[in-house]
């Protein structure tokens, strides 16, 4: 199960944040982008490859698009290029 959880860096004692994610495929990358956290599922349960926006408090996680492509491999990443 994937859930989210907070890591005390002082102690290394884990909080588990949320119940694991539902609704969505596997986790294949994290990244923040200013405060917020993105990931990037694979497909599964018969949900397309999606872009979710997860709340950092709560766990909660929100569709942010669909994905016209399917992450492939443990190596998946997400990196943010910010227009110029």
């Amino acid at each position: 199960d994937y859930a989210l959880v907070r890591v005390d860096t002082a102690t290394g004692r884990a909080e588990r944040v949320s119940a694991p994610f539902t609704g969505f495929g596997t986790m294949r990358g994290l990244a923040f982008v200013g405060t917020r956290l993105y990931g990037v599922t694979a497909a599964g349960g018969g949900v397309p490859a999606s872009l979710i926006e997860i709340d950092t408090r709560t766990g909660a996680a929100t569709l942010v698009r669909r994905l016209g492509f399917e992450p492939q491999g443990a190596a998946s990443a997400v990196v943010f290029d910010p227009p110029r």
